[in-house]
């Protein structure tokens, strides 16, 4: 997707970045090779050095690092997540909402479609594991 429209390369930046920091510090996995070599794709080789999520933010590119930005410990990762998701859907309404039809057009309407498709999963998902506090739906919507 980054390839084909410069105006998402944040969202696909953003969001690898999240995941790198979901797999190294939440779950304190290895990323595998072949998902390391899209990461240093996307994101350039700092990552690989980087001992915690605010590390890592400060070896990425602003592009990249934007959704970190104020998270200082792995069980918060969940809010870059939902930063990613808030950014996503707001710029993908507005390509959406293109009055002339292009390629930036269908990209923010299939954006779109998918934003509303990850928050439905988020809240079953949320509900199913029982009492959550207010502020965890907030962030997901």
């Amino acid at each position: 997707l980054a390839t084909q429209s410069p105006t998402v390369q944040p969202w696909v930046t953003g969001g690898a970045a999240v995941l790198i920091a979901r797999e190294r510090f939440a779950f304190d996995r290895t990323v595998n090779q072949a998902c390391g070599r899209v990461a240093d794709l996307l994101l350039g080789t700092q990552w690989r050095a980087a001992g915690s999520v605010p590390e890592l933010a400060s070896r990425l590119s602003k592009a990249a690092s934007w959704p970190l930005e104020g998270v200082e410990e792995p069980a918060a990762l969940w809010q870059a997540e939902a930063a990613v998701a808030r950014r996503v859907a707001s710029e993908a309404a507005q390509l959406a909402a293109n009055a002339n039809p292009t390629r930036e057009t269908v990209i923010g309407i299939m954006t779109s479609l998918l934003i509303d498709l990850h928050r439905v999963l988020a809240v079953i998902e949320l509900a199913g594991r029982g009492p959550n506090p207010e502020e965890v739906f907030d962030a997901v919507a």
